[in-house]
C-alpha cells in the first residue's frame, strides 16, 4: 500500500505516534508452541492479569492519544476477547474515530461477537492460522479443537462482511502446509501472509526458536507459494546507509502494555513511561527511552551494514535486544530468512 506507507514515512519523519499497538491482556485459552509471551504471564492469576488497566483508564488513554496525532490502533493479546468489556472498549475507540484492527485466534469468536464487531466496523480482524490439517493446526496451539473454531470465526466474519487477514508463522511442525493453506484461504477469496522469523520470549527465553526454519526450509516453502503479497516480510528493501534509522520504533509508532506501560515497541521491552504516572505527550517527547531508540542507526549494526544479503533481510533490532541485550548482535532468525530470500525463493 503505497498511500498507508507514505503516511508512515512521513509520521516517521515528523516524530508522530500514527500507530498504537495495544495489548489488552496477556491472558490467552492457547498454549502455542512459539508464542513470545512467557508461560507465567498466560496466566488468568499472573500479576500482569491484576494490574491491567480498566476500561476507564483506556478511555482516558485514547483521548491522550487522538490528541497526540494517532490514527490507527491494534489491539492484540495474548486473546484480545478476554478482556473484559471488549466490544465496549471497541466502541470507545470507534466514538474517538480510530481505525482499528483487532488480532484474535479466533476460537472466542461466536455469532453475538460477531454482530457487535460488524456494528463497529473495524479496518480489519487478523487471525492465526496454522494448517489447512485440523490435527496439525491443534499440535501447535496446544488445544484439541481450536482449528474448528477458528474456521468457523473466520467464516462467520467473513459472511457478515467484516475484512479478515489470515496469517501464519511458518515453522518446522508446518511447513509443508504453506501450500495447502494458501489453497484453503484462495477457496475463501481470503488473503494469507507468511512470515519466516520466530522472536524468543519477552523474558530472553529462546525456546520458541527450536522451531525456526532453516535457509534450505525457508527456500522450500518459498518455492511452493511465493509471492510480495503474501509474505510481506519478503518484499524488497531499498538500500541502506549508515545514517538511515535501523527502524521506525518510537518514531511513528510504539506499544503499550495491559497495565499502561509504555515501550518503543513489542520486541524492545524498554519501558519509556508509565501511562498511570505520566502523561502520553511527556513520555513521547522526553522519553530517554524513545530517545535513545530514535537514535540508533544502521552505523550501530556494523556487520549488517557490510552483509550482502542486507537488502533481503527483515532487520529488527528488537528480536537482538530480547536474545543477546545488544543490538549489534545479528538476529539469526533473520539472517535465516534474508539467505533464502537471496537464493532465491521462486522458481
Amino acid at each position: 500500500m503505497p498511500g498507508y506507507e507514505k503516511v508512515m514515512n512521513q509520521a516517521a519523519r515528523r516524530l508522530t505516534p500514527i500507530s498504537v499497538l495495544i495489548e489488552l491482556t496477556y491472558r490467552c485459552n492457547l498454549s502455542c508452541r512459539h508464542c513470545y509471551i512467557p508461560p507465567g504471564q498466560l496466566h488468568p492469576k499472573s500479576p500482569s492479569q491484576k494490574s491491567s488497566l480498566t476500561l476507564k483508564e483506556w478511555a482516558n488513554i485514547f483521548t491522550q492519544l487522538a490528541e497526540s496525532g494517532t490514527l490507527f490502533l491494534t489491539f492484540t493479546g495474548g486473546e484480545t476477547l478476554l478482556y473484559p468489556k471488549f466490544p465496549e472498549l471497541l466502541k470507545i475507540a470507534r466514538e474517538q474515530r480510530f481505525t482499528f484492527r483487532v488480532f484474535t485466534n479466533g476460537t472466542l469468536i461466536t455469532r453475538e461477537t460477531v454482530k457487535k464487531l460488524s456494528r463497529l466496523h473495524p479496518f480489519e480482524v487478523e487471525i492465526s492460522v496454522y494448517a489447512a490439517d485440523p490435527r496439525l493446526h491443534d499440535l501447535v496451539t496446544g488445544r484439541k479443537g481450536s482449528f474448528e473454531l477458528t474456521w468457523n470465526a473466520i467464516r462467520m466474519l467473513k459472511n457478515e462482511g467484516i475484512k479478515v487477514n489470515l496469517k501464519t508463522p511458518v515453522m518446522t511442525l508446518n511447513q509443508k502446509e504453506v501450500k495447502p493453506l494458501r489453497d484453503l484461504a484462495r477457496d475463501l477469496d481470503l488473503p494469507i501472509q507468511f512470515s519466516y522469523v520466530l522472536s524468543p520470549r519477552d523474558d530472553g527465553n529462546s525456546a520458541p526458536l527450536k522451531l525456526q526454519l532453516k535457509t534450505r526450509e525457508i527456500r522450500a516453502c518459498l518455492s511452493r507459494e511465493y509471492d510480495s503479497e503474501s509474505c510481506p516480510d519478503l518484499a524488497p528493501n531499498p538500500g541502506r546507509k549508515p545514517g538511515d534509522p535501523i527502524c521506525s520504533a518510537g518514531r511513528n509508532s510504539l506499544a503499550i502494555s495491559p497495565a499502561g506501560k509504555v515501550y518503543p515497541c513489542v520486541q524492545i521491552r524498554r519501558e519509556a513511561g508509565d501511562l498511570r504516572k505520566e502523561k502520553f505527550a511527556a513520555i513521547w517527547k522526553k522519553s530517554p527511552v524513545l530517545r535513545e531508540i530514535r537514535g540508533m542507526t544502521m552505523a550501530q549494526v556494523p556487520e549488517c551494514l557490510s552483509c550482502r544479503d542486507l537488502g533481503f533481510c527483515s532487520l529488527c533490532p528488537g528480536m537482538s535486544l530480547i536474545l543477546s541485550d545488544e543490538v549489534e548482535e545479528p538476529y539469526w532468525p533473520s539472517c535465516e530468512l534474508a539467505r533464502a530470500r537471496a537464493k532465491g525463493g521462486k522458481k
